[in-house]
């Protein structure tokens, strides 16, 4: 239970023997009504010594034990699973419950049993919240044990009622023998408040997080180093890791200077997705991961869409960041990176393009193209609101996530056609049949490919804009098949970082095809 700090002196002064029995919220009244009813809270309070405790965990026997939704909003948690939770914020898994012992022993008894189980909340997270409330969390613990038809002889003090404390808080315990049908059998009974104060040990989260740093992450050689590890270069030398790591003989042995730690890819989606953390490729294989303002790291991919982080760059995790990525962390079924190889071993550049790069530099290169002939921008600038960042491979293989990249791409490629004035650069028979800025595209294509070739250069980018149909609507079936159809994919298929490759160099080859066209054009046109 809860109870505020300004009482919580007055409270403990309450005796836990006649108290601790009784302090357990039970559920209520049924908060909305059906046929079988939901049994929340009745917001009742419980009464000790004159001071009003409040619930924080109800005991519920038809469902799981719910817990006081003023740390689910103060934390902004949301449920992952029966009573799991996980911030949204930070993606730690912050309550934890075993929902499948839960499901199991409701099946067994019929019913759920008094027993709690077990529900484990993350302590930083549980003290922080406290101390915004200026309250004390209470447990009060009851326990009775007798021991009858004893195969050996056990002695207890036969002394009765005694006070004592446990971590100086109150407590009662009782120790005597009690009179049975044919035994005389020892009985003992615990009755105790127990409170966490918001000023206990490692109070907050963040002097929590600093323990993280001792958090062992699995390396592709199949080695187990933590952060601090890593920071201190402990086990490096007994694993043939040199720093600094040079004097190789051979690409081989270069290569036995270096270690990596190895990710899913869904790693990156809470940094793809934040307002203050981004995601960019650079190139084919490299990538930077930003957070907030302490942290920024380059990372790679390889072809099984792994991620990899070089691991000396495994210190450089901010302690809060470190068990997010350690849930990441995984044995890779794919090899290094060559890029990473030819970046970090090799130390040489890369002049590939990431795919979301190829896209927005072709878009970029037929908008110059076109201003150099017509003297007009047929896009409209590039904004900081645009969503040019999502337009990025997709952090998880699921079809959701490529259309996420799809409608991004939508918004930064059909919404800023600036319609109007292409249009004007349009000859008159082809100006009236521009509707929208599809077509409007598709005449500037026409006007310099010929209708044929324009038909067979617009199927990735009628395909883009059919995935967007599906992205607004997700149930949009036909729209699916036929962008998916666009691109030679197979509807059912199941690897969408690999669709949204091949969709990307698609449209990319696409554009840069209007763009030669119109350049070819002009250059033909020109005078000797």
């Amino acid at each position: 239970m809860l109870v505020d700090l300004d009482d919580i002196d007055e409270f403990l002064d309450g005796d836990p023997k006649s108290q601790a029995p009784r302090l357990i919220f039970s559920g209520g009244t049924p908060a909305w009504s059906s046929e079988e009813g939901d049994h929340w809270d009745d917001e009742s309070t419980k009464s000790v010594n004159g001071v009003e405790a409040s619930r924080f965990l109800t005991k519920l026997r038809h469902d799981a034990p719910r817990v006081e939704h003023g740390i689910l909003s103060f934390h902004t948690l949301v449920e992952d699973g029966l009573r799991n939770f996980r911030s949204h914020e930070t993606d730690d898994h912050v309550i934890r419950f075993d929902e499948d012992a839960w499901e199991e022993r409701a099946e067994q008894s019929g019913f759920i049993t008094d027993n709690l189980l077990s529900m484990d909340i993350q302590t930083g997270y549980l003290l922080d919240y406290l101390d915004a409330r200026n309250a004390a969390l209470v447990l009060a613990y009851f326990q009775s044990r007798s021991l009858r038809e004893s195969t050996i002889e056990v002695d207890i003090d036969d002394d009765g009622w005694t006070e004592l404390e446990i971590d100086e808080f109150p407590a009662k315990k009782l120790s005597r023998y009690v009179d049975g049908l044919d035994e005389r059998y020892p009985h003992i009974e615990l009755h105790c408040f127990y409170a966490i104060l918001p000023s206990s040990a490692n109070r907050s989260a963040e002097e929590e997080a600093s323990q993280n740093r001792e958090i062992p992450f699995r390396t592709i050689r199949g080695d187990s180093y933590s952060p601090d590890d890593v920071e201190n270069q402990r086990g490096f030398k007994d694993a043939g890791l040199k720093r600094p790591a040079h004097g190789a003989q051979s690409l081989e042995e270069a290569m036995s200077f270096y270690d990596w730690v190895f990710f899913d890819m869904s790693v990156l989606e809470k940094y793809i997705q934040a307002d203050d953390g981004h995601v960019n490729w650079w190139s084919r294989q490299g990538g930077d991961v930003a957070w907030k303002d302490i942290f920024s790291e380059r990372v790679y991919r390889n072809d099984e869409f792994e991620v990899a982080l070089l691991l000396d760059d495994l210190a450089h995790i901010p302690d809060q960041e470190i068990p997010h990525w350690k849930t990441h962390n995984i044995a890779p079924s794919g090899g290094i990176p060559e890029e990473g190889i030819t970046n970090f071993v090799l130390g040489e550049f890369v002049d590939t393009e990431s795919y979301s790069g190829q896209v927005l530099n072709a878009i970029t290169s037929l908008n110059e193209i076109v201003e150099d002939e017509y003297s007009k921008s047929i896009f409209e600038t590039l904004e900081e609101s645009d969503p040019a960042h999502l337009v990025i491979m997709p952090p998880r293989n699921e079809q959701d996530a490529l259309l996420d990249s799809m409608d991004a791409l939508n918004k930064v490629f059909f919404e800023r056609i600036d319609t109007g004035s292409i249009r004007e650069i349009l000859p008159e028979e082809r100006e009236e049949d521009v509707g929208g800025s599809k077509s409007a595209l598709f005449e500037l294509a026409a006007d310099h490919l010929g209708n044929e070739e324009a038909v067979e250069v617009f199927e990735p980018i009628n395909g883009i804009y059919d995935l967007r149909v599906v992205a607004d609507h997700r149930s949009a079936s036909s729209k699916w098949e036929r962008g998916m159809d666009s691109f030679g994919i197979s509807p059912d298929t199941a690897n969408y970082r690999e669709a949204y490759c091949n969709i990307m160099e698609q449209l990319s080859e696409a554009i840069i095809r209007i763009s030669d066209a119109i350049d070819t054009s002009a250059t033909e046109d020109s005078p000797e």
